[in-house]
C-alpha cells in the first residue's frame, strides 16, 4: 500500500530565519503513516537541507527549469537541487501555468527532466479554482494523459528500434512540440546513440510521422498532406536556434 504524502509548499513565504524556526518545530512532529515534505522557497534550501539531515522530513523545490546549465537567469537547474538534498520538486502549479504562462509541453519537459534526475516530480494537474469548481479537473487529467501517452509511444518506437551503431531519424511535428517537447527526448537519446542524427521537420497537425535510416543512407519519406516536404526546422531557426535547442547541427 502506497504510504500517503503530506507535503506543504511554503509559496513565496518565510525567509531563511523563519525557516530554520518552523522546521525546528516541524521535526517534534511525527506522522504515524504518512511521509512529511516541504518545499520551501529556493533561498530557505540550503538551511533547510542542513536541518532536515537524519529526520523524517523530506526536502522538495517549488519548481525547477529543465536544463542542467546554461543561461537561463533566475533558474535552478535539477543538479542543483540535487546537491542539496531535494529528493521532491513540483511541476506544473496551477499558479506556474497561469501566472507564468508555462505550459503542458513544457511541464512535460520538467517532468522528464526530473526523473532523469533522481527526482520525483509532484505533477499538479494545473486546474484553476473556477475550474475545479465547474468539475473540469477530470477533463485537465485527460488532457494531462495526452501527453504522458504520447512520451510513452515514442519511447516504445525508440525501444524497438534495431541497429542502432548509426544512422538518421526523420521526425515530422508541429511547431509547439519540436521547440517545447522534442529537444529533451532529442538531447537524451544523442546521449545514449551519439552517431545517430535527426531531421526536425514541421507542418500542419494533420502531418506526422518517424523513419529511421540505417547506415547513413537518408532518403525522406515524410511528407505533409499535400505531397511536398515540410520546411526543415534547422533552416526555419538559421542554425543557432536549433543548436541551442538540440545541442547539435541539423540538415
Amino acid at each position: 500500500m502506497r504510504q500517503p504524502l503530506i507535503a506543504g509548499n511554503w509559496k513565496m513565504n518565510l525567509g531563511p530565519k523563519e525557516a530554520v524556526s518552523l522546521i525546528s518545530e516541524l521535526k517534534k512532529v511525527k506522522p504515524n503513516k504518512a511521509e512529511m515534505l516541504i518545499c520551501p522557497p529556493f533561498v530557505d534550501l540550503p538551511a533547510a537541507s542542513e536541518l532536515v539531515q537524519g529526520t523524517h522530513i523530506q526536502l522538495g523545490a517549488q519548481n525547477m527549469y529543465p536544463e542542467e546549465k546554461g543561461a537561463f537567469t533566475g533558474e535552478i537547474s535539477p543538479v542543483m537541487l540535487k546537491e542539496l538534498h531535494c529528493r521532491y520538486v513540483i511541476c506544473g502549479h496551477s499558479e506556474r501555468r497561469h501566472i507564468m504562462g508555462e505550459s503542458d509541453e513544457f511541464i512535460h519537459r520538467k517532468v522528464v527532466s526530473a526523473l532523469a534526475h533522481g527526482l520525483t516530480p509532484i505533477l499538479c494537474t494545473g486546474e484553476t479554482a473556477e475550474q475545479r469548481n465547474e468539475g473540469r479537473t477530470e477533463e485537465i487529467i485527460r488532457e494531462l494523459r495526452t501527453i504522458c501517452d504520447a512520451e510513452n509511444r515514442i519511447a516504445d518506437i525508440a525501444s524497438n528500434l534495431t541497429s542502432l551503431k548509426n544512422g538518421y531519424i526523420h521526425i515530422g511535428t508541429i511547431k509547439s512540440m519540436a521547440y517545447n517537447w522534442l529537444p529533451s527526448m532529442v538531447k537524451n537519446f544523442s546521449k545514449k546513440y551519439p552517431n545517430i542524427h535527426f531531421k526536425i521537420s514541421m507542418g500542419s497537425r494533420r502531418t506526422g510521422g518517424c523513419a529511421f535510416h540505417p547506415r547513413r543512407t537518408y532518403s525522406p519519406v515524410w511528407r505533409n498532406h499535400s505531397g511536398k516536404n515540410p520546411h526543415s526546422l534547422w533552416r526555419q531557426c538559421k542554425g543557432s536556434q536549433y543548436r541551442r535547442l538540440y545541442g547539435a547541427e541539423g540538415y
